[in-house]
């Protein structure tokens, strides 16, 4: 790690938690799928488009979003711009036999092939003006559901949302009463902050996701 000496203001994560104040971390390794299940998929669109997604991928049809994800570990200071913030992400694909069922949990595959660790920069990120003060995202809109001041440390790619077999590396199918179901990524992440005041550099724990991590939205 390395830390900078600027702390930037930018667009950056677009995870939110009803806590103020203090410190979190959290990962993910979301299908578009997952997304298009339980919310509505032109606003999802639209928000990861803003923060830096490519435009197309408002036109990806349902039948496809199986083979879009975001990969991505998270480091957060909620309500004030306190820390300097860092994060890591280890990700990998799954190899072997790897089934789930509707009474049973996923089950382990044989291995985890890590494909790439990525680090964010040291720094306070924030939403742009543009994004919080666009019509698309208030009012009800589900991104600003529980939403708090947010600055952040994102490890992720800068396009956000990759497709399997093109950006992503090959891994197996899931499947659940022999009907395909998706495909097995899984993100472990590394967070670190900095306190300035105590000229303390500070680990905050590791996190895991093989999921959307919804919950981290603040849904």
């Amino acid at each position: 790690m390395k830390q900078n000496t600027i702390v930037a203001v930018l667009t950056a994560a677009y995870l939110m938690s009803p806590a103020a104040h203090a410190i979190g971390a959290f990962s993910r390794a979301c299908s578009m799928k997952e997304l298009s299940d339980k919310w509505a998929y032109a606003a999802s669109a639209q928000f990861f488009i803003a923060l830096g997604a490519p435009a197309s991928i408002a036109d990806i049809p349902p039948s496809e979003r199986v083979n879009y994800f975001v990969l991505e570990s998270i480091t957060a200071d909620y309500g004030q711009t306190r820390y300097w913030l860092w994060a890591a992400s280890e990700q990998y694909s799954a190899s072997g036999e790897y089934r789930f069922s509707a009474n049973r949990d996923y089950s382990r595959p044989v291995s985890w092939q890590r494909f790439r660790s990525l680090e964010s920069p040291w720094g306070a990120y924030v939403f742009s003006d543009a994004i919080n003060n666009s019509p698309t995202f208030q009012k009800g809109a589900i991104f600003n559901h529980n939403r708090r001041l947010l600055y952040s440390a994102r490890a992720g790619v800068a396009k956000i949302v990759e497709k399997v077999n093109a950006d992503l590396p090959a891994t197996i199918s899931l499947y659940s009463d022999n009907q395909f179901k998706g495909y097995g990524y899984f993100v472990r992440g590394t967070h670190y902050y900095h306190d300035p005041r105590r000229q303390k550099t500070l680990f905050y724990g590791l996190t895991k996701a093989q999921n959307c991590n919804l919950s981290e939205m603040g849904f």
